[in-house]
């Protein structure tokens, strides 16, 4: 029996793109590395059989900078293949033009696209409106 908890946080990259001062994970003080689709699985297999989270957040850094990052969000479903189990993807979008497969992935995979937001510059937002854009042309919600 696994027992249920609430949310599970794994990151699959610890780059980033920003260099947010407020950062929780510390990508201001460039800390590197990233997971490969068999680290992944290696490390999350006996949470697998342990646990049961109602929410499985895939984050980084900033997760679109791992080129594995289609591999590693479908381990996480064979992983937790439960559709109870909500699989979500939080990214800050800026790299999402990268992976194009994820047009198929996380509709095939029932992932969530989350797209965190961090200011109103007018730069800012008019990248957020051609993400948006990108997002929209894949035919999902995020």
């Amino acid at each position: 029996m696994r027992a249920t908890i609430t949310q599970v946080e794994a990151h699959c990259t610890h780059s980033c793109n920003f260099t947010c001062e407020s950062c929780t994970h510390f990508s201001n003080e460039n800390y590197l590395g990233r997971e490969t689709p068999e680290s992944w699985r290696e490390k999350l297999s006996p949470w697998a059989a342990r646990i049961q989270p109602r929410n499985f957040l895939v984050l980084g850094g900033e997760p679109t900078l791992n080129p594995d990052l289609c591999d590693i969000l479908e381990v996480t479903r064979e992983l937790w293949p439960e559709p109870e189990v909500r699989i979500m993807l939080v990214t800050n979008g800026w790299f999402l033009h990268r992976h194009p497969r994820l047009r198929e992935v996380l509709p095939a995979n029932r992932i969530i696209l989350d797209i965190s937001i961090h200011h109103d510059a007018p730069e800012y937002t008019e990248k957020l409106r051609e993400i948006k854009q990108l997002v929209d042309s894949w035919g999902i919600t995020a």
